[in-house]
């Protein structure tokens, strides 16, 4: 039993307790008591010892966090008497107020651990405005490292207020929409009340399109952009498109990356520009010609899609006329890849393959793969 309370005694409920092992024996608890936030494997600084230092060097094979219970505490019954665990205290902001390691071959079957919260908390107050120093309402003041969690939203003043806070700095991230985000690292929480004025300022917009070494659009995986070392951007994440755009970002030199089939392709592009181009240098060609003619009233795709990247996918419609149909593609990445011939429904739905083939694709060179095509479908 972890029971938690406040230094007055009295019981502390809906707090976060975070249990964690390295040890290779997996552990399987089962909860009696108090809330079940997360069951699952976690990075290794989600484990800290009582000295804010990391359990083990080894990566937590468990961790499992659950909130309080009205009494103060969290019952768990089937942890096996082995080796040790940390079991801490987390504040909203994800920091530590309290941690105690334990050993388990020591421990009762039936023991109580004790975790107390201090009295002392802090505040803390963001003020929010724009260029034109108006209030800005509906701004989220949110935790920048881990899983971002929203502490708080600016109101009609534009004032925000996060407590309480136990930690001694706070690393926040302060938005709105398409106005530019703001970081704001290293706050010291060393008054009950510390303040932060903020000024968020209109983002830019900037359409990223990704091409090859010969100007034809290449569907990337994932486009993102950064800005002093942080993602940056709404949406901070596209995916499989040739063209994307990207808003919110700050009017100065921004980074932006591709990925496409395990690769990375970067550019620096001033955001005050709306247009931007990522090159995506050909490493070789695809041919796909077809053995027969196809129904010329009928639309069709022709498919090629990576055997280890199954996100790198190029796609070319076709209506062909003639018993010459060829689609060539510039390929970016070298390997083998699988081509398909697949008939357009209405509404732009593919149909199953039409036809299939397999190439192997090198560099600096145009291999080329016949589809035979079924005349009677």
């Amino acid at each position: 039993t972890i029971q938690v309370r406040r230094t007055d005694g009295s019981p502390a409920a809906n707090t976060v307790v975070v249990l964690s092992t390295s040890e290779p024996t997996p552990l399987f608890p089962d909860m009696s008591s108090g809330k079940n936030l997360m069951t699952g494997k976690l990075g290794a600084s989600s484990a800290t010892s009582a000295s804010g230092g990391p359990l083990s060097a080894q990566e937590p094979t468990l961790v499992v966090k659950y909130k309080s219970d009205d009494q103060g505490r969290v019952v768990v019954d089937g942890w096996r008497p082995v080796g040790r665990l940390n079991v801490r205290l987390e504040g909203r902001a994800g920091e530590t107020i309290a941690a105690r390691d334990v050993d388990l071959v020591w421990l009762g079957p039936r023991e109580t651990i004790e975790l107390a919260l201090p009295d002392e908390t802090r505040t803390l107050e963001i003020r929010v405005v724009d260029e034109r120093a108006e209030p800005v309402a509906g701004a989220t003041v949110s935790t920048v490292s881990g899983r971002s969690v929203v502490l708080a939203v600016t109101q009609t003043d534009g004032i925000a207020r996060v407590t309480p806070l136990y930690g001694t700095t706070i690393d926040v991230r302060v938005e709105k929409g398409t106005m530019c985000p703001m970081f704001i690292d290293g706050i010291a929480l060393n008054a009950p009340v510390v303040s932060r004025d903020v000024v968020l300022r209109d983002g830019h917009s900037v359409r990223v399109r990704t091409v090859d070494g010969e100007a034809r659009e290449v569907a990337v995986t994932t486009v993102e952009a950064s800005w002093n070392g942080r993602s940056a951007g709404l949406p901070q994440r596209l995916k499989n498109e040739t063209s994307f755009t990207i808003h919110a970002l700050p009017g100065e030199i921004v980074e932006l990356v591709a990925h496409f089939g395990g690769r990375v392709f970067r550019v620096n592009h001033d955001a005050r520009r709306f247009e931007a181009e990522i090159l995506l240098p050909t490493s070789g060609r695809v041919r796909i010609e077809l053995d027969s003619p196809l129904d010329p009233d009928r639309w069709y795709v022709v498919q090629l899609t990576a055997d280890d990247e199954p996100d790198v996918v190029l796609r070319e419609r076709l209506r062909p006329n003639s018993n010459d149909a060829a689609v060539e593609f510039s390929v970016v990445c070298t390997g083998r890849y699988s081509a398909e011939l697949r008939e357009l429904y209405a509404g732009g739905m593919p149909s199953p393959p039409v036809a299939r083939g397999s190439v192997v694709v090198r560099s600096n060179e145009t291999t080329v793969v016949r589809l035979a095509v079924a005349t009677e479908r």
